[in-house]
Parts: C-alpha cells; sequence; structure tokens
C-alpha cells in the first residue's frame, strides 16, 4: 500500500511512520512531504492509496490544502490529521473533500489503522455508487435517443400508411367493386394493418422496457369492443374455412359501458385471437368473454380464446410470453417480431390481471386472460349481446342542420381522406393547410368542431390549439388532435393545450365518425 504523508513537523511524521510500517498483514510504503507543493505534486505524478494531510503546512492552510489535493486526483482518499475538533471545522473539511479526519492528540495506531481502511473501503464504495449513477445515466440517454429514434421512424411510416389503409377503405365500400378489386384491396388492407401491428408491438416493447408504459382509462362498451373483433377476424377466418365464434358465458349480466384501458384490452386479444387464426388450419376458434366477480363497481373480466391448431410443446409453455421468441411451430411463419405475447402479458398485469395458457401438441390451445376495469353505474345488469353493426357512412344529419367540421393539415392526402369520410356522414367541411390558415377558418367560420394534425411547419397543431383554446368561443369548441406520433407524451401535450380528443393514424373510418360524433354529443353546438 503506498500512503503520503504530508506533514511539516518531523517528530509527527517519523511517529506516523513508525505506526503505518507496523501495520499487521500488509506492505506499507510511506512517502513524506512537508509542503502542499510537493503533496500536489506527488498526488498527480504517482499512485497513492490514501493520503494523510496535515492542515497546518507552511504555504497553506488547512482547507485550501484538503481543496488543492482533492482537485490533484480526486480518486485518492484524504485523511486529515488536526488538532482542532470543531465540528464547523470538520465539516468544511468533508465539503472540501476530506474522507475522514483524526486529532493528532489522540492518535493511537489502532485508530489509524481502522480509518484508513474505512476510509478506503468507504471510496471504493462511492466510487462505485457514481459508476453505477454514470451507467444509469449512459443508459437512460441511450432510451432516450431510442425512443426519440422510434417516434420519428414511426411517425413517418404513419403518414403514408394512413392514407393507404384510409382510401384503402372507401374503396372497400364502393357498391360496384368487382370480386376480383374486392380480393385485392382486402389484402392491402390486411398487409397495412399487420404492418401497423409490427409498428406498434416495437413501440410497445420500447415503452415498457423504458418504464413509460401507463393505463389511459377510458368508458367503452365490452359489447362494440367484441362486435370489432368479429369484424376484423371475419375475413381471414373465412377465407381458411374456419369457423369463429364469440360466446358470452357465466351467469353474470354485462354491463353496455365499462371504464377501463380499451386499448390494450383490444390489443391483448387482437394478439390472441390474431395467434389462433394464424396457427388453426382447421376446426374452429372460440372466444368466451364473462364477467366473473364484482364489489360495487369494481369488477373482474376474463376472456378464453380456444383454438383447435398446431398446439404448444410443454418446453414452449415456459418460453412464449419471453419477448422474440417463438413456438417452434411459430418459427416457420414470417413477418411476427415474437413481441405480441410479451406485451399482452405485461399489459394484463398492469391491470391487476395476467394470460395463462394450456395447451396439447397436435390439438389446440386456450389463452386465459383476466383483468380488473370498473362498472359504470349506470348501465349495470344491461345485456346487448348482439349489437347492431353500424355503416361508418351512413348520412345521419340533413344539409340543413350539418355540423361543421374544420380539418386542419399540412398533408393533401389526408385532408382529403377525412373530407371524404365526414362528408359522406353528412358533416359540412373546410380545410385549411396550415396552423396560421386554421385559426383564421375558426375565427371566420365559426365551426362546432376541429381536427387538428399536431405536427405542421410553422405554426403547428399544439400552439394552433393553444391560441383557439386561450378565445372564450375556443373553449367552447372541441379541438381533436389528430397525430402520427404514437408515443405518450403527444397525448399529453394536446391535453396540455385543452385538446378535447385524440385521434393516432392510421385510423379506422367508422372510430373516426364515432369519435367525433361522440364529442359534439358531449358539447353545445355553437350558432
Amino acid at each position: 500500500m503506498n500512503i503520503l504523508l504530508v506533514e511539516d513537523h518531523e517528530s509527527d511524521a517519523f511517529y506516523i511512520q513508525q505506526i503505518l510500517e507496523s501495520y499487521p498483514g500488509t506492505t506499507i510504503s510511506v512517502k513524506w512531504v512537508q509542503t502542499r507543493a510537493e503533496a500536489v505534486h506527488e498526488i498527480e505524478t504517482r499512485q497513492y492509496h490514501i493520503c494523510l494531510l496535515d492542515l497546518g503546512l507552511p504555504d497553506s492552510i488547512g482547507l485550501e490544502s484538503v481543496e488543492s489535493i482533492a482537485a490533484a486526483n480526486r480518486n485518492v482518499p484524504i485523511i486529515a490529521l488536526t488538532g482542532n475538533g470543531d465540528k464547523a471545522i470538520i465539516l468544511a473539511l468533508i465539503s472540501k473533500g476530506a474522507d475522514e479526519y483524526l486529532s493528532k492528540n489522540e492518535l493511537e495506531p489502532e485508530l489509524l489503522y481502522r480509518t484508513i481502511r474505512y476510509a478506503i473501503e468507504r471510496r471504493r464504495y462511492r466510487d462505485q455508487l457514481e459508476s453505477a449513477e454514470q451507467a444509469r445515466r449512459s443508459a437512460d440517454a441511450a432510451n432516450q435517443a431510442k425512443s426519440e429514434f422510434l417516434a420519428s421512424v414511426s411517425h413517418e411510416i404513419r403518414t403514408p400508411l394512413n392514407s393507404i389503409l384510409g382510401f384503402s377503405q372507401l374503396i372497400q365500400h364502393e357498391d360496384d367493386l368487382g370480386e376480383k378489386a374486392a380480393h385485392y384491396i382486402d389484402s392491402v388492407i390486411n398487409s397495412s394493418e399487420h404492418l401497423l401491428t409490427l409498428i406498434n408491438d416495437v413501440l410497445d416493447m420500447s415503452r415498457i422496457e423504458a418504464g413509460h408504459s401507463s393505463l389511459n382509462e377510458t368508458r367503452f362498451d365490452p359489447h362494440q369492443l367484441i362486435n370489432d373483433l368479429q369484424s376484423i377476424f371475419k375475413h381471414r377466418t373465412e377465407e381458411k374455412k374456419i369457423d369463429l365464434e364469440f360466446i358470452k358465458s357465466g351467469s353474470l349480466p354485462i354491463p353496455t359501458m365499462i371504464r377501463s384501458d380499451m386499448g390494450k384490452i383490444r390489443q391483448i386479444l387482437v394478439n390472441l385471437i390474431g395467434n389462433s387464426v394464424k396457427f388453426t388450419e382447421k376446426g374452429s376458434i372460440k372466444v368466451y368473454w364473462e364477467l366473473v366477480g364484482f364489489s360495487g363497481t369494481n369488477a373482474r373480466f376474463r376472456f378464453r380464446v380456444k383454438d383447435t391448431g398446431y398446439g404448444i410443446s410443454e418446453n414452449d409453455l415456459d418460453r412464449i410470453f419471453e419477448p422474440f421468441v417463438q413456438a417452434s411451430y411459430g418459427k416457420a411463419w414470417e413477418g411476427s417480431t415474437g413481441l405480441g405475447l410479451a406485451i399482452s402479458r405485461k399489459f394484463a398485469r398492469l391491470m391487476e390481471g395476467d394470460i395463462q395458457v394450456r395447451s396439447e401438441l397436435g390439438k389446440g390451445s386456450i389463452f386465459q386472460f383476466e383483468c380488473n376495469l370498473e362498472l359504470c353505474e349506470e348501465s349495470m345488469g344491461t345485456l346487448s349481446d348482439e349489437p347492431e353493426e353500424t355503416n361508418p357512412f351512413q348520412r345521419k344529419f340533413s344539409p340543413e342542420n350539418s355540423p361543421r367540421i374544420l380539418i386542419v393539415d399540412d398533408a393533401d392526402a389526408n385532408r382529403r381522406l377525412l373530407t371524404t369520410i365526414l362528408k359522406n356522414s353528412g358533416y359540412e367541411v373546410r380545410q385549411a393547410s396550415t396552423g396560421e390558415d386554421g385559426i383564421k377558418e375558426f375565427e371566420n367560420w365559426n365551426p362546432h368542431a376541429i381536427l387538428m394534425d399536431w405536427r405542421m411547419p410553422g405554426i403547428g397543431g399544439m400552439e394552433a390549439t393553444r391560441q383557439i383554446k386561450t378565445t372564450e368561443r375556443g373553449r367552447k369548441t372541441p379541438v381533436i388532435c389528430v397525430t402520427a406520433s404514437a408515443m405518450g407524451d403527444v397525448q399529453e401535450e394536446c391535453e396540455k393545450v385543452g385538446a378535447d380528443g385524440f385521434l393516432l393514424k392510421p385510423y379506422k373510418l367508422a372510430h373516426i365518425i364515432d369519435l367525433v360524433s361522440g364529442t359534439l354529443a358531449r358539447t353545445p353546438l355553437p350558432r
């Protein structure tokens, strides 16, 4: 062990050297210097394990000595030797870089040995904490850079994908569409939705790893959710000639209005049912859903997806919920990230639930998903097992009472898509291609609601919404944020400036109509 002793009194230095050379079990080399300048030079040029520093040096007062030596090499612990036991002095020493202090009047071998050992161990522990903190900061910076990159890439992919999906859905509803063209359009829509699923999986896993995933609770009708799932998988199961059946089970009635994170519940069920469709070539898929218990407004829902597909081997059952892992039969299928089940289980546990699986190779699988949610009291006990399917393009208004909708978006394709959807449902529509023009149209036309793109050059959607919401009329006019940015902070920004709704691109046509009509239903229409 190399020790630097800084002491201007020869007798004190000799006494301390004698003690150190008698240190049991360790060979100690002591370098003795008498001034601060010599000490700084030694610390900068040689390696020492510890520095014993007298505070009364000829070329420096105590605090200056500690500060200078600590600045010269912060890796060497400093033990200050002082004849003053004043607490204020001791605290000042520690603040300047000393690790320990000893009174010369009480300097005994055992005390000196123990103090040296503690100072070295404490410095090693502090260095480990600093290294861990630096590693954490580096990891946080890397996660932030990754999140920003994924958000940017996601936005750039979602924007054209919005037009592809949107206009394909419009064509899909044309009355004179031939069988071959209908098949082509279905393929475009299915491929686009698959691409969107891959994007969402990567973003979701990134949020989960960063600890940013949280619940976004809203009120919704579970029967309508089931109806949407039927529509999503109807074409794929008919194409494969397998039966898909949704069965309400259990004895408890299911209300028509609950509160939870519909997006996450829907994503879990899409993942589970989608896997069953993918790995079932004949037979059937049955989706059971039930309310298994409730206390007041707190309830627990259960969904079971049972298929007659390939099944999963016992060796794979413990691995399929790990990220980037697929069951052995799944490896032959392309186009999957291997994230769906991992994300689904994370979401289920976020909702105080879980996903369990039972399977037999060659005979099929049963995935069971449970979660907690809140029952809305006004709909307790209401049943609606067969929700009426609605046409998203049904005209709901006559020309004389059509609500006025302002669309603000810098992308011409997005404006045309939204305009077509809303006009087909009876709305009167105007467009603006910039935030500045959107503010002018709001002031001159007095719309009933505004669909505001969030990312635009010049005045963006956030600033345009803020300016609109500062006016008395603007506070009464719903503004729906429309964005391709899937990261959660965008929705928080929308809420902060007063936006009344949030629409993520790419969107379902029926979702747009439901969102706009629902927003208007909650807001008195201005004259």
